[in-house]
């Protein structure tokens, strides 16, 4: 208690205490706890930069392009900001009034702008418009590019220069270990640009869907993941599965399994099934009386003595394709079309017969009329971003 002097009283004033501070210790630490459980945003929010779209937009079509900046430590890479390529294509009736669909392309290293690549041209999305129109009656469709493919910051591409390079150095019949030599140098040149490799990651991909929807002011989107795409989504949903309303797992990819193409038991049992269904089938064991034994004598001849095929490019008329096939690359073509409808494995073992009787002409026809397999036997430039696919297949399966 302070006491007043009496009156007429030398003895000095009592000094007043020092107001109450305006927040106390309890209230800070508590304010701080509110903050940590109600999920307050301690980094800068996810930025989205508007950008000219870097395809053609059909006249009766709508579209925004951005690149996505992502938020706090997760955007910074050495000396580099991470970028990614996001195209919205938007509802066909106005406003979207549903949930976004976020497409989310395979690989590693894949990227929904790259159908048909080709540096000094602008991505063809020609075929999204027709393909997404049933989806995007009223909602809209979300391509985002993975890191490090084409568009993204920072660039993961072993380039043209880079393959070509590797045919040019081994020549034509080059193996793939050589192309690991052409790609390892190319990820020497990554790390000398001061690119950390946890930049790429499948952890890091999903994060980049996350900070998508919180730009976009989205609270959940249904996912389309394809391929390694589906590994993605798996992990949105590990990460934050409140921000997913649904998923469509289209060819899964599981996290758990390994490389598939260092392990063939996932190819021997299809085949299996279709040669046992010829014995079985009347019609097909007379057509075709040693399926199994033609296809392997046929797979071994092509192993021995690889064959070159040149076609006519289906994008780019006056343009030629080279190829360069062995027994390996047949029957990957053989088990692409066991992966497709009922008709296709129904029509499968005349197809081997024909390519046991006549190569040239019955793949002629088979490129012809399925022009996307090109890509997988062709010699011209990869449409993956090969230095990142390097890094997360290599940490990661």
């Amino acid at each position: 208690m302070v006491k007043f002097p009496a009156a007429g009283s030398n003895a000095p004033e009592a000094i007043p205490p020092p107001p109450a501070p305006l927040f106390s210790l309890p209230m800070l630490l508590a304010f701080l706890l509110i903050g940590l459980v109600g999920g307050v945003r301690m980094t800068p929010p996810p930025a989205l930069e508007r950008q000219a779209c870097w395809f053609e937009i059909p006249e009766d079509e709508k579209a925004d392009c951005y690149l996505l900046t992502p938020p706090g430590a997760r955007h910074v890479a050495g000396a580099w900001t991470v970028r990614v390529p996001v195209a919205v294509l938007r509802a066909r009736r106005g406003p979207a009034v549903a949930a976004p669909v976020v497409y989310l392309e395979g690989g590693p290293g894949g990227s929904p702008f790259d159908w048909h690549f080709d540096p000094d041209e602008p991505a063809d999305l020609s075929e999204w418009w027709p393909r997404s129109a049933p989806l995007r009656q009223e909602r809209d469709l979300v391509l985002i590019g993975q890191r490090g493919t084409r568009y993204a910051q920072p660039p993961a591409e072993c380039g043209p220069d880079d393959l070509g390079r590797s045919i040019r150095q081994y020549g034509s019949r080059h193996e793939q270990w050589q192309d690991w030599f052409i790609e390892r140098e190319c990820l020497e040149r990554l790390q000398w640009r001061l690119v950390p490799r946890d930049t790429f990651s499948t952890a890091a991909l999903a994060g980049d869907v996350v900070d998508l929807l919180d730009a976009l002011g989205q609270e959940q989107a249904d996912l389309w993941g394809v391929s390694y795409g589906t590994t993605i989504a798996l992990e949105v949903i590990a990460q934050a599965p409140h921000r997913v309303r649904s998923a469509v797992l289209d060819s899964p990819f599981p996290r758990h399994l390994a490389d598939i193409g260092a392990d063939a038991r996932p190819f021997d049992g299809p085949l299996r099934r279709l040669f046992d269904d010829c014995r079985a089938d009347a019609e097909c064991r007379r057509q075709a009386p040693s399926l199994e034994a033609d296809f392997a004598s046929l797979l071994a001849d092509f192993n021995r003595h690889p064959r070159r095929l040149t076609i006519d490019d289906p994008v780019d008329p006056g343009t030629k394709i080279d190829m360069r096939l062995d027994g390996t690359d047949l029957a990957v073509l053989v088990l692409y079309k066991l992966g497709w409808q009922a008709s296709e494995i129904a029509a499968t073992p005349r197809f081997i017969m024909q390519l046991y009787h006549d190569w040239r002409p019955a793949l002629e026809r088979e490129f012809a009329r399925a022009p996307d397999l090109i890509g997988l036997f062709s010699e011209q430039p990869s449409f993956y971003a090969n230095a990142q696919a390097s890094i997360i297949i290599c940490r990661e399966w």
